[in-house]
């Protein structure tokens, strides 16, 4: 992991301060998108590889997708500075919310830091070179190695290869990181935490799971799937784990 709960939590609540206050209310991921971000958010009917590479052509914009099609719930994709957001428009809110908070993750954490860290240690200059446009001179190759900073132009994140498995442990690390940080976008960590222990003095793993999922549903509309793995995250974080009883079923 390339980035520290507290991290996560700071990168959150910098991009929520950044919002319109009508759009933190309810963390309105949607709108917060278009009004903070330069991103062009591009919602798509069954969302696939294909369908991208079509848009893509029908606008002569020049990115190759050289994987195999398949479906996909979104997709970001970045060409000289230009940013597009593309998510399944045929799926629910719940899911299409989820889905543009986990690519707005990979904008913020694959994209736009390490591209301000990029600047501040070589300057306006390198922005040619993080863009594709020219190559990093050997000084500045030779300065990258040293200080750690990736002077490789994003493009696209690809997460998995055709058959469904992950293409490499960095696009594994990203995907999970951009989990993170999209959770914590949706419904902060300790924000969910609070709203489960105010309902009781004391709760169970199995207890707190049950409330927190609840609440993640209906509360934050996070995803049934997501906020079941992450109510089990957040009750063995508080609880410690099932108890006994807990894994007998009781």
């Amino acid at each position: 992991m390339r980035f520290s709960r507290p991290q996560i939590q700071r990168i959150a609540h910098e991009f929520w301060s950044k919002a319109d206050p009508k759009h933190r209310l309810d963390f309105d991921i949607m709108n917060a998108v278009n009004g903070s971000l330069t991103v062009d958010l591009i919602p798509v009917q069954q969302l696939s590889l294909q369908k991208i590479d079509s848009w893509l052509v029908a606008r002569t914009i020049n990115i190759g997708i050289d994987v195999n099609d398949r479906n996909l719930h979104g997709a970001l994709l970045i060409k000289n500075g230009s940013v597009f957001m593309f998510i399944d428009a045929a799926v629910c809110e719940m899911e299409q919310r989820f889905t543009v908070a986990h690519e707005v993750s990979h904008f913020l954490l694959d994209y736009q830091l390490p591209r301000e860290r990029a600047i501040l240690a070589f300057g306006q200059e390198i922005e040619e070179v993080l863009n594709g446009n020219a190559s990093a001179s050997t000084s500045q190759l030779v300065m990258s190695v040293i200080k750690g900073i990736d002077l490789n132009p994003y493009t696209l994140l690809i997460e998995k290869t055709g058959n469904g498995s992950f293409s490499n442990w960095c696009n594994f690390n990203s995907e999970n990181e951009a989990d993170y940080l999209a959770l914590e976008l949706l419904a902060p960590r300790a924000r969910v935490i609070n709203d489960t222990v105010s309902s009781a003095r004391r709760l169970t793993y199995a207890q707190f799971t049950r409330k927190s999922q609840e609440i993640l549903i209906e509360k934050y509309r996070i995803p049934v799937t997501v906020a079941h793995q992450y109510a089990s995250e957040l009750a063995y974080s508080v609880t410690k784990g099932p108890s006994f009883l807990d894994k007998l079923g009781f």
